[in-house]
């Protein structure tokens, strides 16, 4: 009878529990990267101009409708879901989708924004001045991009397990209102943030301004999301079936 030979299992290397999970995945590191490069982009000046009797001057995303602050609030969305690993395992496609998603919209913000801007250039021109796109506006646009891009090859890893089917009717409460306060906290802390420091800065120069805006803006809608996330939570709990 021939003999077998033992074989022992060769040891594996167990992860440093110290790194985050998010942050040992390299896609997620890269979409982690991509949304951050949204946010910081989106503080900076996307368009440099020269008008005639004022001189040279700035005009962020914040000005108008707001283009830059609503991609930076969804790239920060965007990020918080890839950061989960609840959310980064999850067998929903809305879920492990949503950074894709949130990628797009704000790539079709951008758009506005560019589309605005190109108008907004070309009659400063009719006026004797000129202006240009700050390379800010272009990095955002291109970690708008990287995210879509990103998400979608994580939906394609990932498509074996995905449903779009919800598991239980509690599930989709629960989730469904817990989205749904988040982002009605979120832009409902935005919106404040942004009146406040109206009113704050109120003849103070734009520099002042816009880092004021950004800072109450960001810092409500952080508060705004989780409260209304668990607000939309609690709600859902509470909730019974018939």
């Amino acid at each position: 009878m021939a003999h077998e030979r033992l074989r022992f299992p060769e040891p594996s290397r167990q992860a440093d529990p110290r790194v985050p999970a998010a942050l040992r995945n390299p896609l997620r590191v890269v979409l982690l990267a991509a949304a951050a490069t949204v946010v910081v982009a989106a503080v900076i000046p996307w368009i440099h101009a020269w008008r005639p009797g004022i001189g040279w001057y700035d005009v962020t995303g914040f000005e108008g409708a707001g283009d830059g602050g609503f991609a930076l609030e969804l790239a920060v969305v965007a990020a918080a879901f890839v950061w989960s690993d609840r959310a980064w395992g999850s067998r929903m496609a809305l879920i492990v989708g949503a950074p894709a998603l949130l990628g797009a919209a704000c790539a079709m913000l951008l758009n506005d924004f560019h589309q605005t801007g190109v108008t907004y250039l070309d009659g400063l021109r009719n006026s004797g001045g000129h202006g240009t796109f700050e390379a800010a506006f272009w990095i955002a646009l291109a970690g708008s991009l990287l995210l879509l891009a990103g998400g979608g090859l994580a939906v394609w890893q990932a498509r074996g397990r995905l449903t779009f089917a919800v598991d239980t009717r509690a599930a989709m409460i629960r989730g469904g209102f817990g989205a749904a306060g988040g982002v009605a906290g979120g832009v409902g802390g935005f919106i404040a943030g942004t009146r406040i420091a109206v009113l704050l800065t109120q003849g103070a120069s734009t520099g002042a301004t816009t880092s004021v805006l950004v800072l109450l803006s960001i810092a409500l809608a952080f508060v705004g999301a989780w409260v209304g996330a668990i607000g939309g939570a609690s709600l859902a709990r509470s909730i019974r079936r018939p």
